[in-house]
């Protein structure tokens, strides 16, 4: 995210020789919708992903790079996203819009006693926008006390204004990506676990197959009572009280493990077909009635339409080798590429499958 406003190369000398009035930001209640810009890959599973999260807001429509949102609590709304340790690492830039017009028409919007930074998109209208805005109506690149949005996209600008404390920008976030968990792994259950939602708490005895380097046990040990963490190779994680770890392959440990029970089973192996279905033959029958298996389903790179096929066919096997599991839901998580995400629930022996 650019921290510095075309302005100072469209009009240099309203930047550097004129001096600049600042103006106390004022308590405002505004309203508006949100636009949030994110790279073309992510789109649509933001679009998915932010209202299960925040019920708050609703999904207007989605365009490529762009989802529009309505909230009625933009403030908050936007406030508790910035917080996300999950999803800020996937936005590029934050709009608040009040007014839709067929051109570039600024004076629906109250200017006076504000300094400003602008932002725009397309990155292109932001000449055009700049020069829209009175002479007398001050901006900085920095010490700005509001920022002006403008998007053009299908024919029609959205434009509005928020006070700074709303202004995105991933060098200003809360969380770090320089400070992230031990893999990029951590984040894909917690989306996962955020999203159906799955309950936790200290009574949750978890299993985690193909831990290393720890994300997900890392992350399950927050919450669960017990973790047991099966991989040969050293977990990157700091060993807590409640996490066991079991150093040797998982088929070998699942066999020792036989006369244990789970109400989680996570796996998030680097295997396909019948290396997994070898795994999941010893892993399915520790897992407790009702209890939950997250399933990783890998994939060699290919179109979006073959990805959708393989998953179902991993679907189907997985129903007709363990007919005790329903599949709850498949996830395209942010964090996956070509991968996606399963999550079953052990039947009861008289459930029936509709």
């Amino acid at each position: 995210v650019s921290t510095q406003s075309t302005g100072f190369n469209l009009r240099p000398s309203r930047y550097l020789s004129r001096s600049i009035t600042m103006h106390k930001e004022k308590q405002i209640n505004f309203e508006g919708n949100v636009i949030l810009q994110s790279d073309p890959n992510h789109t649509s599973r933001l679009a998915e992903y932010l209202p299960e999260v925040f019920p708050e807001c609703s999904l207007l429509k989605q365009v490529p790079s762009l989802v529009f949102l309505k909230t009625f609590e933009p403030e908050n709304f936007l406030q508790k996203l910035f917080k996300h340790d999950t999803l800020y690492r996937y936005l590029h830039r934050c709009f608040v819009y009040q007014h839709t017009t067929k051109t570039l028409d600024l004076s629906v919007i109250d200017m006076e006693d504000k300094t400003f930074r602008v932002q725009a998109f397309p990155k292109s209208t932001e000449s055009a926008v700049i020069k829209e805005i009175p002479l007398r109506i001050p901006l900085h690149p920095k010490d700005f006390t509001h920022f002006l949005s403008v998007v053009f996209v299908d024919g029609l600008y959205f434009s509005g204004i928020a006070p700074k404390s709303l202004f995105f920008s991933v060098e200003n976030a809360v969380h770090s990506i320089s400070n992230d968990q031990v893999s990029r792994a951590y984040y894909k259950i917690k989306e996962v676990v955020e999203r159906m939602p799955i309950k936790l708490n200290d009574q949750t005895k978890a299993i985690d197959i193909g831990a290393a380097p720890g994300g997900w046990t890392w992350y399950l040990s927050k919450y669960v009572g017990e973790v047991v963490a099966v991989d040969p190779a050293e977990l990157k994680i700091q060993i807590k009280p409640n996490i066991k770890h079991i150093k040797i392959k998982a088929e070998e440990a699942l066999q020792s493990l036989e006369k244990e029970s789970y109400d989680l089973a996570v796996c998030d192996v680097n295997h396909d077909g019948k290396i997994l279905f070898d795994i999941l033959e010893k892993l399915c029958p520790l897992i407790k009635i009702d209890g939950l298996l997250i399933l990783t389903i890998k994939m060699p790179k290919r179109t979006k339409s073959n990805i959708e096929n393989r998953l179902l066919v991993h679907q189907k096997e997985l129903i007709y080798r363990f007919p005790e599991f329903v599949v709850l839901r498949t996830f395209w998580l942010l964090a996956n590429t070509y991968e996606r995400c399963l999550v079953a629930r052990k039947k009861p022996e008289n459930f029936k499958n509709t």
